[in-house]
């Protein structure tokens, strides 16, 4: 069981069940934990007939991590009943999935979920298949599941930094990074996971990865070290020499100072949601006068471009598991938000207002030890080392790694 459903039933529960449903709330502003769940289907475009395909028979297998097996069988029950096409589920942990897909030396799934980040590679191996996705999803999402403008997975839950803040250690919502001052109140991990300092690189116009239109990043070009980025981190830095910041391990440790009542503020995903009682769910505040950029994660759902059910597994993928229930069902099994705002609670709002401007950031092979580079100089910035330093050193190194790697 996750650390945030262990709090939320020891803690939060009786306040969940006396708790008043809310009409919807401006996602930008404070919202406390009481809300209220929507679930209508999300606006279709109009049409003059509708067609519904010819009967498809046959046995639709879905891989799927085992934490989320039991949403797509939930979904595949109702699927079954409207189209008589059953579905096999086949529980397989999410890093085993693509190296099996891409492997290609067993029978390949009709429809498998896992992170946004393997769309490139599904794409360049012919293994993905187009989908068409409904209106009114934030545009980060649908960029984050999409090659050359191309969706090329069906979007299901979201993940996006938030403000979360304990008002009874910091009564007042800091709208500006800067304007943060209580001391030891800003908890950040320790190890400068980049998933969470992201903002204070790229707030500015910094970026880890240049932009590339065939696959969406260019590895080779970084500008972690730009005037721009290092402006950011100067943020950061500030925070740190005037004592308002202080470190946990990592972010599980401090998700758990913050249940526990021992940090002000955290900036964290949706897992956060319902730590404390009362806690506040905001915006992030603004780096240097702009609107903070998050990083994004898009759990997704492919369609196997070579099985023989393809028609019968985008329906299922786009109508069934994408759609504002199923949407539902994978957030709660993966501690994320529905990416549609209409199955989402009003707290989830503020997440979903964060991925409209969200970085679909790629976890690819070759950028792990870029981001590793970007946490190791957030991880000194906490320690004091001035954010100019560790950023210049960071860009050589990932400058570095590129070329030795070109060299062989």
């Amino acid at each position: 069981m996750s650390l945030r459903r262990r709090i939320i039933l020891l803690a939060v529960m009786p306040a969940l069940i006396a708790a008043a449903c809310s009409g919807s709330a401006d996602p930008t502003t404070t919202t406390t934990t009481t809300f209220a769940v929507v679930t209508t289907m999300p606006p279709t475009t109009p049409t003059t007939a509708v067609i519904e395909p010819p009967p498809v028979s046959g046995t639709l297998t879905v891989w799927a991590d085992p934490s989320l097996a039991d949403a797509v069988r939930s979904r595949a029950v109702l699927f079954t009943a409207d189209t008589g096409v059953e579905v096999t589920v086949v529980p397989t942990p999410e890093a085993d999935i693509l190296p099996a897909v891409l492997d290609g030396s067993v029978e390949l799934p009709d429809v498998f979920i896992g992170p946004h980040t393997w769309v490139y590679q599904l794409a360049v191996a012919g293994i993905t298949e187009p989908v068409t996705l409904g209106d009114d999803l934030p545009a980060g999402i649908v960029e984050a599941v999409s090659l050359r403008t191309f969706p090329l997975g069906v979007p299901l839950a979201v993940d996006a930094l938030i403000q979360v803040r304990n008002p009874s250690l910091v009564a007042t919502r800091p709208t500006a990074a800067e304007s943060i001052s209580c001391q030891a109140c800003f908890v950040l991990p320790a190890d400068g996971a980049f998933d969470v300092t992201y903002p204070f690189v790229t707030t500015l116009g910094g970026y880890l990865f240049g932009p590339d239109p065939d696959n969406g990043y260019d590895p080779t070009v970084t500008r972690v070290d730009s005037e721009e980025a290092i402006a950011a981190a100067t943020v950061l830095e500030s925070l740190v020499a005037a004592g308002v910041v202080t470190t946990a391990t990592d972010r599980d440790e401090v998700l758990a100072r913050f249940a526990a009542g021992e940090a002000g503020i955290i900036w964290a995903g949706p897992e956060a949601i319902g730590l404390l009682p009362g806690e506040a769910v905001e915006s992030l505040p603004t780096i240097g006068d702009a609107a903070a950029v998050s990083p994004i994660r898009v759990l997704t759902a492919y369609v196997n471009a070579q099985g023989g059910l393809k028609e019968a597994a985008g329906r299922f993928a786009e109508r069934y598991l994408g759609d504002q229930d199923g949407s539902r069902e994978f957030a709660d099994a993966a501690d994320m938000a529905p990416v549609w705002a209409g199955a989402a609670t009003n707290i989830e709002l503020v997440v979903l207002e964060a991925a409209k401007t969200g970085h679909a950031v790629p976890y690819a092979p070759e950028t792990e030890s870029a981001w590793a580079q970007i946490s190791a100089a957030f991880a000194s910035i906490l320690l004091g080392t001035k954010a100019e330093e560790a950023l210049i050193d960071a860009g050589d190194a990932i400058r570095f790694a590129d070329t030795a790697t070109e060299g062989g």
